[in-house]
Protein backbone atom coordinates (compact mmCIF):
# COMPACT_ATOMS: atom_id res chain seq x y z
CA UNK A 1 0.00 0.00 0.00
CA UNK A 2 1.33 3.41 -0.95
CA UNK A 3 2.10 5.79 1.89
CA UNK A 4 0.06 9.02 1.83
CA UNK A 5 1.84 11.96 0.25
CA UNK A 6 3.37 14.74 2.31
CA UNK A 7 0.38 17.09 2.27
CA UNK A 8 -1.94 14.37 3.57
CA UNK A 9 0.55 13.34 6.27
CA UNK A 10 0.89 16.99 7.37
CA UNK A 11 -2.86 17.37 7.77
CA UNK A 12 -3.46 14.08 9.54
CA UNK A 13 -0.31 13.56 11.62
CA UNK A 14 -0.99 13.46 15.35
CA UNK A 15 -4.31 15.26 15.08
CA UNK A 16 -7.51 14.16 16.69
CA UNK A 17 -10.40 16.29 17.92
CA UNK A 18 -9.97 17.47 21.51
CA UNK A 19 -12.05 15.15 23.71
CA UNK A 20 -13.14 17.93 26.04
CA UNK A 21 -14.09 20.58 23.48
CA UNK A 22 -14.22 18.98 20.05
CA UNK A 23 -11.64 21.49 18.76
CA UNK A 24 -9.86 20.16 15.67
CA UNK A 25 -6.68 22.16 16.27
CA UNK A 26 -4.36 21.32 19.15
CA UNK A 27 -5.01 23.79 21.99
CA UNK A 28 -2.02 25.72 23.32
CA UNK A 29 -1.25 24.88 26.93
CA UNK A 30 0.54 27.72 28.71
CA UNK A 31 0.82 26.04 32.11
CA UNK A 32 4.15 24.97 33.60
CA UNK A 33 2.76 22.69 36.31
CA UNK A 34 -0.06 20.17 36.31
CA UNK A 35 -2.51 19.13 39.00
CA UNK A 36 -1.91 16.03 41.09
CA UNK A 37 -4.53 13.45 41.91
CA UNK A 38 -5.85 13.26 45.48
CA UNK A 39 -3.28 10.52 46.23
CA UNK A 40 -0.41 12.68 44.90
CA UNK A 41 0.00 10.80 41.62
CA UNK A 42 0.01 12.36 38.15
CA UNK A 43 -2.32 9.96 36.34
CA UNK A 44 -2.89 12.32 33.40
CA UNK A 45 0.73 11.99 32.35
CA UNK A 46 2.12 15.45 33.02
CA UNK A 47 3.89 16.94 36.05
CA UNK A 48 6.01 19.87 34.92
CA UNK A 49 6.37 21.36 31.43
CA UNK A 50 10.15 20.87 31.34
CA UNK A 51 9.52 17.13 31.55
CA UNK A 52 6.63 17.04 29.09
CA UNK A 53 3.48 18.86 28.07
CA UNK A 54 0.54 18.16 25.75
CA UNK A 55 1.86 20.50 23.03
CA UNK A 56 5.30 18.91 23.06
CA UNK A 57 3.71 15.46 22.92
CA UNK A 58 1.66 16.49 19.89
CA UNK A 59 4.75 17.93 18.18
CA UNK A 60 6.73 14.76 18.86
CA UNK A 61 3.95 12.55 17.47
CA UNK A 62 3.60 14.75 14.42
CA UNK A 63 7.36 14.78 13.71
CA UNK A 64 7.59 11.00 14.04
CA UNK A 65 4.61 10.53 11.70
CA UNK A 66 5.97 12.97 9.11
CA UNK A 67 9.42 11.39 9.11
CA UNK A 68 7.75 8.03 8.52
CA UNK A 69 10.36 5.76 10.02
CA UNK A 70 9.42 2.28 11.12
CA UNK A 71 9.00 2.47 14.87
CA UNK A 72 10.11 6.10 14.68
CA UNK A 73 9.91 8.37 17.66
CA UNK A 74 10.74 12.01 18.06
CA UNK A 75 11.75 13.86 21.20
CA UNK A 76 11.64 17.64 21.43
CA UNK A 77 13.31 19.74 24.10
CA UNK A 78 15.52 22.79 24.49
CA UNK A 79 19.23 22.47 23.58
CA UNK A 80 21.42 20.67 26.06
CA UNK A 81 18.56 19.57 28.34
CA UNK A 82 17.64 16.40 26.54
CA UNK A 83 21.01 15.25 25.28
CA UNK A 84 21.63 12.94 28.22
CA UNK A 85 18.03 11.67 28.10
CA UNK A 86 18.05 10.98 24.40
CA UNK A 87 21.52 9.48 24.24
CA UNK A 88 20.56 7.14 27.08
CA UNK A 89 18.53 5.15 24.55
CA UNK A 90 21.84 4.08 22.99
CA UNK A 91 24.04 1.19 24.08
CA UNK A 92 27.58 0.13 23.36
CA UNK A 93 27.90 -0.65 19.66
CA UNK A 94 25.08 1.70 18.61
CA UNK A 95 25.64 4.61 16.24
CA UNK A 96 24.57 8.26 16.43
CA UNK A 97 24.54 10.89 13.69
CA UNK A 98 24.74 14.47 14.96
CA UNK A 99 25.13 17.88 13.33
CA UNK A 100 28.47 19.65 13.11
CA UNK A 101 26.69 22.82 14.17
CA UNK A 102 24.75 22.72 17.43
CA UNK A 103 24.75 24.13 20.93
CA UNK A 104 28.20 23.59 22.44
CA UNK A 105 26.80 21.87 25.54
CA UNK A 106 24.84 19.43 23.38
CA UNK A 107 27.86 18.47 21.29
CA UNK A 108 30.05 18.14 24.38
CA UNK A 109 27.52 15.86 26.09
CA UNK A 110 27.04 13.74 22.96
CA UNK A 111 30.81 13.26 22.65
CA UNK A 112 31.22 12.42 26.34
CA UNK A 113 28.29 9.97 26.41
CA UNK A 114 29.47 8.30 23.22
CA UNK A 115 33.02 7.81 24.49
CA UNK A 116 31.89 6.60 27.93
CA UNK A 117 29.35 4.15 26.56
CA UNK A 118 31.12 2.76 23.46
CA UNK A 119 28.77 4.50 21.04
CA UNK A 120 30.02 5.43 17.57
CA UNK A 121 29.17 9.00 16.59
CA UNK A 122 29.47 10.77 13.25
CA UNK A 123 29.05 14.51 12.80
CA UNK A 124 27.64 15.85 9.53
CA UNK A 125 26.55 19.02 7.80
CA UNK A 126 22.77 18.71 8.15
CA UNK A 127 22.13 21.24 5.39
CA UNK A 128 23.07 18.39 3.02
CA UNK A 129 20.57 15.51 3.49
CA UNK A 130 22.60 13.22 1.21
CA UNK A 131 25.58 13.45 3.57
CA UNK A 132 23.40 12.59 6.55
CA UNK A 133 21.68 9.76 4.66
CA UNK A 134 25.06 8.28 3.68
CA UNK A 135 26.02 7.96 7.36
CA UNK A 136 22.91 5.96 8.33
CA UNK A 137 23.39 2.26 8.97
CA UNK A 138 21.66 -0.64 10.65
CA UNK A 139 23.52 0.36 13.85
CA UNK A 140 22.16 3.93 13.78
CA UNK A 141 19.96 4.31 16.83
CA UNK A 142 19.71 8.11 17.01
CA UNK A 143 19.79 11.01 14.59
CA UNK A 144 20.16 14.20 16.61
CA UNK A 145 18.55 17.23 14.94
CA UNK A 146 18.78 20.67 16.46
CA UNK A 147 16.91 23.37 14.59
CA UNK A 148 17.44 26.22 14.61
CA UNK A 149 21.00 25.63 15.67
CA UNK A 150 22.82 27.59 18.31
CA UNK A 151 24.63 29.95 17.77
CA UNK A 152 24.29 30.35 13.98
CA UNK A 153 20.52 29.66 13.71
CA UNK A 154 20.86 27.30 10.75
CA UNK A 155 17.70 25.37 9.88
CA UNK A 156 17.62 21.63 9.28
CA UNK A 157 14.81 21.17 6.79
CA UNK A 158 14.59 17.50 5.83
CA UNK A 159 11.19 17.88 4.21
CA UNK A 160 12.02 20.63 1.74
CA UNK A 161 14.61 18.50 -0.01
CA UNK A 162 13.14 15.03 0.46
CA UNK A 163 9.37 15.26 0.15
CA UNK A 164 7.40 13.77 -2.68
CA UNK A 165 5.91 17.15 -3.62
CA UNK A 166 2.40 18.55 -3.35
Amino acid sequence: MRQPRLNTRCVRAAHAPDAATGAIAEPIYLTTTFERDADGAYSRGYRYSREGAPNRGALESCMAALEGGIGAAAFCFRPGRGTWRCSSCCRSGDHVVAPLEAYYGTLKQLREHARERGIAIDFANFSDPATVRALLSARTRLVWIETPTNPLLSITDSCARNCDGP
